[in-house]
């Protein structure tokens, strides 16, 4: 599955970005962003995760980028890796990882007259909703850890499965020991992290409240003194 965005109109306070994914699949969105030496880049990155992620122009939101295909003007892929594009570009390697990118130009074509506005995302990183949880994301260090950890096998999608961890009935809050609340202060200068485990299970999920949504930080499988109890 391919999906193509350019810029296609510059304004004084938006950029329009034209999209296509077929003759019966296309449109603009209107992305609302001030102006930046990347305003271009972020525009369609950030019309990018609306499209894929948001309005799911492939049907479905996916698991992975694996299988997927984004492209981007050459300008944009040439600033991807740049640090002022690090929010608006981090859900390529995150929730899309695996996702291909390549440079080809739309043709011609009469987009419809209804488009969607957005404006860029205030969190680098996708989101979705947990009954315990709220609104929470995952890390990509948190992502690399729970591949390093889980032992049943090469994980292909590491993303969606941490999601179905975190989204198990059976999950449940730990109790950090004073110890280890303020090792957590040091490193992390704030006291707002939870533990969170499936007490089925041998892996433990480091949880960190951020202002936008909840954050996994990191994941680990052994018990130390980290813990004195299990909440009821």
């Amino acid at each position: 599955m391919r999906l193509k965005v350019q810029v296609e109109k510059i304004n004084a306070e938006s950029v329009e970005v034209a999209w296509f994914t077929g003759l019966n699949n296309h449109g603009i969105v209107t992305v609302q962003i001030a102006q930046s030496e990347f305003r271009c880049a972020i525009a369609e990155l950030t019309a990018a995760r609306f499209l894929i992620l948001d309005k799911q122009v492939f049907g479905r939101v996916p698991n992975s980028g694996k299988g997927l295909a984004l492209s981007l003007t050459k300008e944009t892929i040439l600033a991807v890796k740049n640090e002022a594009l690090k929010t608006a570009a981090l859900f390529l390697s995150n929730h899309l990882s695996g996702i291909k990118l390549y440079s080809d130009e739309i043709v011609d074509i009469t987009h419809p007259e209804t488009k969607d506005i957005v404006t860029p995302y205030a969190s680098p990183y996708p989101t979705f909703e947990v009954a315990k949880l709220g609104t929470i994301a995952i890390s990509n260090h948190a992502m690399q850890r729970y591949q390093q950890r889980h032992r049943q096998g090469d994980i292909r999608n590491p993303w969606h499965s941490l999601q179905k961890q975190l989204s198990h009935p059976n999950l449940e809050r730990l109790a950090l020991s004073s110890r280890t609340r303020f090792q957590k202060l040091l490193r992390y200068g704030s006291e707002q992290h939870e533990i969170w485990a499936n007490p089925t299970g041998n892996l433990y999920f480091q949880i960190a409240s951020l202002a936008e949504h909840k954050l996994v930080v990191t994941v680990f499988s052994q018990v130390t003194h980290a813990f004195n109890e299990i909440h009821a």
